[in-house]
């Protein structure tokens, strides 16, 4: 017997999709240039999902952001990692490498 999503799967998977197809369109072309349109067609949703997800593209954007942010921040911790914690002109220079690199 194959187990049912919950609503709230189903919910965290479409803000999932809307999250992955806007973020290369922001990048490339940057936020002002994309519309709901075109990224609730790349998630292969409705603008209306969309809009059920997030209040508007802002707040898709700041998700997309805090995305981003999460990831730099783990590079970041997994850098400093692998610094001699006993030096910390290593550890300054291991997060700076990571953060130039990201």
């Amino acid at each position: 017997m194959e187990s049912k999503r919950t609503q709230a799967e189903r919910s965290a998977e479409t803000r999932r999709a809307l999250v992955t197809a806007a973020r290369p369109l922001f990048a490339e072309r940057g936020y002002g240039a994309v519309g709901t349109d075109e990224i609730a067609r790349a998630a292969g949703m409705t603008r209306g999902a969309l809009y059920h997800q997030f209040a508007g593209k802002e707040e898709l954007f700041v998700a997309v952001y805090e995305e981003v942010e999460a990831e730099l921040v783990a590079r970041l911790a997994t850098a400093i990692g692998t610094a001699d914690p006993n030096d910390p002109v290593a550890m300054v220079h291991a997060n700076l490498d990571a953060w130039l690199a990201a």
